[in-house]
């Protein structure tokens, strides 16, 4: 069983070139941290969209959550820290039968179900889906997806920043080093990004496999 990662920047159409190229060169340098983590390979697509597969599925929630807020932490030529991107990302957790060189030739059940998942989030406005072949799982994760998406829907700049370290493995007192906040700070972040609901839900998920 594997899991396969599907993902594109939302209103992709709109952002300047300069932004697109500073935000893909964001997302290799989020790759590389992913690929110090696990065994994965990522391709970006097209200059807006990226797929990965994962060898150990347990890990495709946690590289979510990560790609996530990277996306959403990122600061626009405006300066406002406001969010201006985020990324539609879709799971889908099978089997990949098929596997070729070109990792974008490549197809089995795991692709399908985050491709197929994926196309559907377009037209339904979300942003963030987990799809099991499995009746039962895939009906208890469409409705987590849900609410994870309704969570993350809600982050700042500030809360994902604070997300991108936590979710890597940092203490309190790591984030706000690195972030040039005091410790109290990045609690705050936490709670008004419900890190303590998201990092349940990522905990329940590597504990299927």
């Amino acid at each position: 069983m594997k899991a396969v990662i599907t993902a594109d920047i939302v209103g992709s159409g709109k952002i300047s070139l300069k932004e697109r190229t500073k935000l893909l060169d964001s997302l290799h340098e989020g790759i590389q941290v992913l690929q110090s983590w696990h065994p994965c390979e990522y391709v970006i697509m097209r200059g807006d969209g990226m797929q990965g597969i994962l060898d150990e599925p347990k890990a495709a929630l946690r590289h979510a959550i990560f790609l996530k807020s990277l996306v959403k932490s990122f600061v626009s030529n405006s300066g406002s820290r406001i969010p201006a991107f985020d990324i539609r990302i879709s799971i889908g957790v099978g089997n990949v039968n098929f596997r070729r060189p070109n990792l974008l030739e490549s197809d089995g059940e795991a692709f399908q179900l985050s491709g197929r998942a994926i196309d559907e989030m377009k037209t339904k406005q979300k942003t963030f889906q987990i799809s099991f072949p499995n009746n039962q799982e895939a009906e208890a994760w469409d409705v987590i997806s849900l609410l994870a998406d309704a969570l993350m829907s809600d982050w700042s700049i500030a809360s994902a920043e604070a997300i991108y370290h936590l979710v890597q493995g940092k203490n309190e007192h790591q984030t706000a080093d690195i972030l040039n906040i005091s410790q109290p700070a990045v609690n705050s972040r936490k709670k008004k990004s419900y890190w303590s609901e998201i990092e349940s839900m990522i905990l329940y998920f590597e504990a299927l496999f």
